[in-house]
């Protein structure tokens, strides 16, 4: 499978996740993922910030523009796989 399906399919299970209500871990992840990447430092603030949107508090008043930023983010780690 190539790298941008594999990215599309985690997004996706990402996003699914947060629909759920699992927000949090779903931030972690996207932390932990930038980790183990060892991304450089604006790619690393780019996966900061999209973990920072799926804060609960967000996703309970704002959850159609978390699903844009995580797709938004998809989008931007697709190009850099």
């Amino acid at each position: 499978m190539p790298c941008s399906q594999l990215a599309e399919a985690w997004v996706a299970g990402k996003a699914l996740a947060v629909l759920e209500g699992n927000a949090g871990i779903v931030a972690a992840a996207i932390r932990r993922k930038a980790t183990c990447l060892g991304l450089d430092h604006d790619k690393r603030a780019k996966a900061d910030r999209a973990a920072a949107e799926a804060r609960p508090t967000r996703i309970a008043s704002e959850g159609r523009e978390l699903l844009c930023a995580l797709l938004a983010y998809r989008r931007r780690g697709e190009q850099n796989l």
